[in-house]
């Protein structure tokens, strides 16, 4: 079975992540694994990566065109009747609902799944056309009354527009408010929350260009941007450490990857607080543990592995009662050599 990661920060269309497993039969939560997928059940698409095109590295629209073109044949085969001049028509009438539909609803085991995905790329490398916007904007302002109309605007909002540039978002921003206002409940048949909380992220995002926050809610994807993008020193990044190691706590929880990504950046302002969540919450292993392997990971053994060592000595002697604390137990006592290692080269170096 093939393990997709997901949180903010993973490259998988955010539309198809539920905020908790007991809400999705077909996710199968594993201690100490992504989240895994074991159908499309409830239509997740999370094969499909999402538009996650950084700033610079957009294809030009003349390479996607090739790629586009040669797979012309694939395309109608799959999904008849889409083509190059199926897509150019749909922009051109400011008209894109079939368009978000078919990229957020495409299969990624199908032959078109590429297909949608570089017709994904021409609309972010279109975004500032009027017409584009005007095509994407109509589908955000209009009622979320089906699950049909969900995906749609879920293909909107994450495919295409949490990856544009400030300026470009900017554009779309009266649609999105929109959207904010009439997506009180996901429609039946839906088992994510609605994409009310989502948009008005993006809201905030665009009203306050220097605000940062750690994610707020477990789809809180616009947050890893507001860290990405403007948070440049472990100064910057210290006020939100506490949280974003809260996000830790299950590697089912979308927000967990991004998590790590942003702490890794500054590994240093996540020691302390680490050290207070070990002494508060002994008797949270499986989180203990994810900690742990953070340190291990993004922190560089040396003087921040030695601020850790009384507690890499106390969770190397617990009691193993079960697997998940045998675990926190090995892999402390792991570290906690690797720990002692370095203080003998360092004294050796005296």
């Amino acid at each position: 079975m093939a393990k997709v990661q997901v949180g903010f920060g993973a490259r998988i269309p955010k539309c198809c992540v539920t905020p908790t497993i007991a809400a999705y039969p077909a996710a199968q939560r594993t201690r100490r694994s992504a989240y895994t997928c074991a159908s499309t059940h409830y239509r997740c698409r999370c094969n499909i990566p999402r538009a996650h095109i950084p700033r610079g590295h957009i294809r030009s629209i003349a390479t996607i065109t090739t790629n586009l073109n040669r797979s012309a044949s694939a395309m109608q085969q799959t999904d008849a009747g889409w083509s190059r001049e199926a897509l150019d028509e749909a922009i051109g009438s400011g008209s894109l609902d079939r368009v978000l539909h078919w990229i957020g609803t495409t299969p990624s085991n199908s032959a078109a799944a590429e297909l949608a995905a570089e017709a994904r790329d021409i609309l972010i490398a279109r975004a500032q056309d009027p017409l584009v916007i005007q095509g994407i904007s109509s589908v955000l302002s209009k009622p979320v009354k089906s699950s049909d109309d969900f995906y749609t605007a879920c293909a909107g909002l994450d495919s295409i527009l949490s990856d544009l540039p400030l300026a470009t978002l900017r554009l779309y921003k009266s649609g999105i408010e929109a959207l904010a206002a009439n997506t009180a409940y996901s429609p039946s048949g839906v088992s994510l929350p609605s994409l009310t909380s989502r948009a008005r992220d993006a809201i905030k995002f665009i009203d306050f260009p220097e605000l940062t926050w750690a994610p707020e809610h477990k789809m809180d994807y616009m947050a890893e941007r507001s860290l990405s993008e403007r948070v440049h020193t472990a100064q910057q990044m210290e006020p939100h450490a506490r949280d974003l190691l809260g996000w830790l706590a299950d590697y089912n929880w979308p927000p967990y990857s991004g998590c790590v990504k942003q702490l890794a950046r500054f590994p240093e302002v996540a020691v302390d607080p680490i050290k207070e969540i070990i002494e508060d919450y002994r008797d949270d292993a499986e989180w203990l543990l994810h900690l742990l392997d953070f340190v291990k990971e993004s922190v560089p053994v040396g003087v921040l592995w030695k601020k850790l060592e009384p507690e890499l000595s106390s969770l190397s002697s617990i009691e193993a009662d079960d697997e998940e604390n045998s675990d926190l137990a090995e892999t402390a006592k792991s570290m906690f050599g690797q720990l002692n290692e370095w203080k003998r080269e360092q004294s050796g170096n005296k």
